[in-house]
């Protein structure tokens, strides 16, 4: 692909950012994107979210240092270039570092004044965005399945077609609202981003192993989400990298249930 031209960061996906490597895994992130735009009534993702850390980013010792590895990351820099830039310590202020980066020709957003650095450190920290009002939990959760930081996590557009098409056959699944949620008490998700074991294994990969959690009662990704890796091999998950694969979603599943926040999904 074209590896010129500015990206619009707060659409792309993380290692798309960083080597300027586009998949359809980058793919669906943008996808996500651009699925949340759509249930917020275009609300701008992450909003002005540099502007309000750019204080944080001041204070922060490291905050400079991290800024430089990113830069590190996205380009690859001269050694004049990373003199120079490394001469900019935590202590200086930012407006400084941000002319360097600039200097670099690094890549910025349309907004010049607005800059790329803070949004791709909150998302590699685990930021994700919160539901829009209104949103039903499974097409939040669908957002969130698209923005997995391991690209091979994120569904294929035939999953998400799939998905949608039983989301349109079922249209009770639409009714828990994040919102709902989150002011209840206590809450048993009756209709979870998959629909049921089966398509949440498809989605990882990993349905050879249905009979598996179905003969232990793992009938429901409630009762999933409470899995340890201890209880994934008691069910006969033999192979390591099978135990970590269904290990890593479940605690996602986990995250998913137990974070649902209005200031924003942590991963």
């Amino acid at each position: 692909c074209d590896q010129g031209g500015k990206i619009p960061i707060r659409w792309t996906a993380p290692e798309a950012i960083s080597y300027r490597k586009f998949s359809s895994a980058s793919d669906a992130w943008s996808y996500g994107i651009v699925m949340w735009e759509v249930m917020s009534y275009g609300e701008r993702p992450y909003w002005e979210m540099s502007n309000q850390d750019r204080n944080s980013l001041k204070e922060s010792k490291g905050g400079t240092e991290m800024l430089l590895r990113f830069t590190k990351r996205m380009k690859k820099m001269s050694e004049k270039e990373r003199k120079r830039a490394v001469k900019v310590r935590g202590s200086e202020d930012l407006g400084r570092i941000e002319g360097e980066f600039k200097a670099m020709d690094s890549v910025w957003l349309s907004n010049p004044a607005d800059p790329w650095a803070v949004v791709i450190l909150s998302i590699e920290e685990g930021y994700r965005l919160p539901a829009p009002m209104g949103c039903p939990v499974a097409l939040h959760q669908l957002m969130l399945h698209c923005w997995q930081k391991e690209r091979n996590h994120r569904p294929k557009f035939t999953d998400v077609v799939t998905f949608l098409d039983k989301l349109i056959r079922n249209p009770s699944s639409l009714l828990p609202l994040v919102e709902d949620i989150q002011s209840a008490s206590s809450y048993e998700m009756d209709y979870p981003m998959f629909i049921s074991i089966g398509d949440w294994l498809d989605s990882i990969k990993m349905t050879q192993y249905k009979s598996n959690f179905m003969a232990a009662g793992y009938n429901t990704l409630d009762s999933v989400a409470r899995m340890s890796i201890e209880d994934v091999r008691r069910i006969g998950v033999d192979l390591i990298g099978h135990q970590r694969r269904i290990t890593s979603s479940v605690q996602t599943l986990r995250h998913q249930l137990l974070h649902e926040q209005e200031k924003g999904f942590q991963v």
